[in-house]
């Protein structure tokens, strides 16, 4: 990792204690772990791979390195993360990252996120039009029990959700938890709830939108208070 994030982070710690990250966005979606990068020198490469859609996001690869990096930094400054993993398909759902993740991370690992904006599936061509939030829920629910049924992931799947955009959409978070049974239907999760605020950078004429997120609910196992996320992305 850049020796700048690493001071940053550290900085963090020293001032408001161990930081929780979110590691994903819209990357997570089409994100795949291969054994090496072509050139041998990264552990991440992004590439144009497949249908483009209405974002251009590429397709993004990187190598089980990337999570020993992780880990090496959580042992120096304590960060805990969350880790986006890839829906663009659920039938069988793709868990080759949480095969390869969740032993290197460990205690570390606070919840896999599943589904990116999925309100947006739709519109940026990743469903079929009319995909609503029902067969949104009953994805999340065959790849939780996908889950739980591989040998390779030891530890009960805690994933979060359901992270709507909320830009334009009917799909509303609050709905979904409390009048679509998410609870009930997609177990073992915890609750994200993102927000975009617009900030104004110093220098910088236009307002830029960065995301960020606090879970403000997690069943099954307790937090003594919610955690705010640190975005790795703006």
């Amino acid at each position: 990792m850049r020796p700048q994030f690493l001071n940053l982070m550290s900085t963090l710690t020293q001032r408001g204690g161990p930081p929780v990250l979110r590691c994903g966005g819209n990357s997570q979606e089409k994100a795949y772990i291969v054994d090496s990068i072509a050139d041998g020198h990264h552990s991440t490469e992004r590439q144009l791979l497949g249908k483009r859609t209405p974002t251009n996001t590429p397709t993004l690869l990187y190598t089980k390195d990337i999570f020993d990096s992780m880990r090496t930094a959580s042992d120096l400054l304590g960060i805990h993360w969350y880790l986006g993993l890839p829906m663009n398909q659920s039938e069988p759902a793709r868990l080759e990252i949480a095969e390869v993740a969740e032993p290197v991370l460990g205690e570390y690992l606070l919840s896999w996120h599943l589904g990116n904006e999925p309100d947006l599936y739709a519109q940026h061509e990743k469903r079929p039009v009319g995909y609503d939030e029902t067969a949104y829920m009953a994805e999340y629910a065959s790849i939780i029990s996908q889950m739980r049924s591989n040998p390779k992931i030891q530890n009960r799947p805690i994933l979060g959700g359901p992270a709507f955009c909320e830009c334009g959409t009917q799909w509303y978070n609050d709905h979904v938890i409390n009048e679509m049974g998410w609870l009930t239907q997609c177990t073992s999760t915890i609750i994200l709830d993102g927000r975009f605020a617009t900030v104004q950078l110093t220098g910088d004429p236009s307002p830029r939108s960065c995301q960020h997120a606090h879970c403000y609910a997690l069943p099954n196992r307790q937090l003594s208070e919610p955690r705010w996320l640190i975005s790795t992305y703006c």
